[in-house]
């Protein structure tokens, strides 16, 4: 009778177990590892798109700053022609009534006789001052 050892059948079988136990652990930190590359270009590429956004955002904020200035600037400039035009006919019809006032003493002095002294001789216009 052939005596066959079970134990060292069994010795082979669990080793054999344990590598390919191993080779699989070893795939498994590999596609692992691989995964984590993945994710860190992935969280790399998020980053840097986060940056561009967020310097973006900035130069928004600026041309927006920018622009409000610009506009208030424009409200000024639209509230001072306003108040121009409407003050400029004041201006206008100030200016008239002077004119027209001055024109009237002209008039007035060109039609009074000129002040003559005890020669005979034109001495001007006699102006009333009272002190």
């Amino acid at each position: 009778m052939a005596v066959t050892s079970t134990s060292g059948t069994q010795a082979v079988t669990q080793a054999a177990w344990q590598l390919l136990q191993l080779q699989q652990a070893k795939q498994f930190a590999e596609r692992a590892a691989q995964n984590a590359r993945t994710l860190q270009a992935k969280a790399n590429d998020a980053q840097n798109q986060a940056d561009r956004a967020q310097e973006s955002a900035r130069t928004v904020r600026v041309d927006a700053n920018q622009a409000q200035s610009v506009a208030i600037e424009a409200d000024r400039g639209v509230r001072a022609t306003e108040s121009s035009s409407q003050i400029g006919p004041q201006i206008v019809n100030k200016v008239t009534q002077t004119v027209q006032a001055q024109v009237a003493a002209t008039e007035v002095q060109a039609q009074t006789p000129p002040t003559v002294n005890t020669q005979g001789e034109a001495i001007g216009t006699v102006i009333n001052v009272t002190a």
